[in-house]
């Protein structure tokens, strides 16, 4: 991304003085124009431009921040990975000083990564492992995406169950007063209800009636007759009869005779504790847009597309995505690079697969706003070079996540 490339010239020409005169530190931003320039008070500055501008000017500077948050928190993390599996692998405080003592967090990540690829290689030793995992996903809020499109415009009326946004490539996870049908060519749909055919994830007693189980059974395990489960298994796991909660284990798919919190391969109804159902099939009644799990949250109101793509980046900095559980296989004689990986590995696929590729976009929207912000008002001149400079370094921490996760996925044999 080039920083100058994001302003027009003339905002540069003005702002670019005061910035490059001491903008960091705030005592010199001791005049209106210096203050306005240094953006040190972003509100104040809101509320000099013309009201029409107002939204879409907070909106993108929110953007930028929630960006650089989310990008430095990524880049963190995957140092933090990278480092623990250096130190279980056997790595000295010599070894760990260029991370250590890097001024910058990308600095650090990058450093990090590349000693932890290095001992995990050496540990290794030719020793090839097989990983599986669960794609990972990440969850993006409707609500927020609405409250803050709502803000783009002072003449918007931005509300998420009447202008129902899409969820492509995913699926989109709503609050339902009624059941919920698979849509068609689905297998399953996410559930929290009564799911009326094979459950996964997890499976709730409801009514003192106890519930069939394949999994670990938070509560009373019993033999099931009937179904062939003779109680608890030597892992300590139960197939039968489980009075409580059932963590079902991977692949297995119970009918649930109570509340289902998973994917349902049926319809999913209200349950006693669940009147209303969260679902991502089609809804019988009034449904309420939850969340984009898994993909891409379009659509939805109609505002200004800067503004609109600052909305995009926020929400995607602020989704909330989860780690996948691994199965290794293949290092009975690599134990410690197993203990490791299964630790902190979890985080750098994360980031390599979904986390890296939403925050670039997310870098790309913000982009594109704060070049046109600049064009609102001379006033507006100062926050766009400084949030422009901010959102620059979030993509030097996006960039170093990502190189790091790749040079630790690499070296066990995960693919881009």
């Amino acid at each position: 991304m080039n920083f100058k490339s994001l302003v027009p010239a003339s905002v540069l020409a003005l702002a670019l003085p005061f910035v490059v005169g001491g903008c960091e530190d705030a005592a010199n931003a001791i005049t209106e124009v210096q203050s306005a320039a240094c953006c040190t008070d972003p509100t104040a500055v809101a509320q000099s431009l013309p009201l029409s501008a107002q939204g879409q000017f907070l909106v993108t500077l929110e953007g930028v921040d929630a960006l650089a948050a989310a990008a430095e928190g990524s880049a963190t993390e995957v140092a933090n990975a990278c480092r623990a599996i250096a130190v279980d692998l056997g790595a000295t405080a010599t070894e760990l000083d260029a991370g250590d003592k890097a001024t910058s967090i990308a600095a650090t990540a990058d450093a990090h990564c590349k000693l932890a690829a290095s001992k995990l290689n050496g540990a290794l030793g030719g020793t090839k492992l097989t990983i599986a995992f669960d794609p990972p996903t990440c969850e993006a809020s409707v609500s927020a995406r609405a409250e803050c499109q709502g803000r783009c415009d002072v003449d918007a009326n931005c509300k998420a169950n009447v202008t129902l946004p899409t969820c492509t490539g995913g699926e989109l996870v709503v609050e339902c007063g009624g059941s919920c049908d698979l849509e068609p060519g689905k297998v399953s749909m996410e559930c929290t209800g009564k799911c009326e055919a094979s459950c996964t994830g997890s499976c709730t007693a409801e009514a003192n009636v106890a519930i069939a189980c394949d999994g670990v059974c938070r509560g009373t395990c019993s033999a099931d007759a009937a179904g062939g489960g003779n109680g608890i298994q030597a892992d300590g796991t139960c197939k039968g009869k489980c009075d409580g909660t059932c963590e079902l284990r991977a692949g297995a798919k119970v009918t649930c005779e109570g509340k289902c919190d998973g994917s349902c391969t049926g319809k999913c109804s209200a349950s006693a504790t669940a009147p209303k159902v969260r679902c991502s099939g089609k809804c019988s009644a009034t449904a309420t847009p939850l969340e984009c799990k898994g993909g891409k949250l379009e659509g939805g109101c109609t505002v200004k597309a800067d503004c609109n793509a600052s909305c995009e980046a926020s929400v995607q900095a602020h989704a909330s995505c989860t780690p996948p559980v691994l199965t290794i296989t293949g290092g009975g004689n690599v134990k410690a690079v197993v203990a490791t990986l299964e630790k902190n590995l979890p985080v750098l696929i994360s980031v390599l697969k979904v986390r890296a590729k939403n925050l670039a976009e997310a870098s790309v929207n913000v982009g594109a706003s704060v070049k046109a912000v600049g064009t609102l008002d001379p006033k507006a001149a100062g926050c766009v070079i400084s949030y422009a400079a901010k959102a620059l370094k979030a993509g030097s921490n996006i960039d170093a996540a990502l190189k790091g996760s790749i040079s630790v996925t690499g070296s066990v044999g995960i693919a881009q």
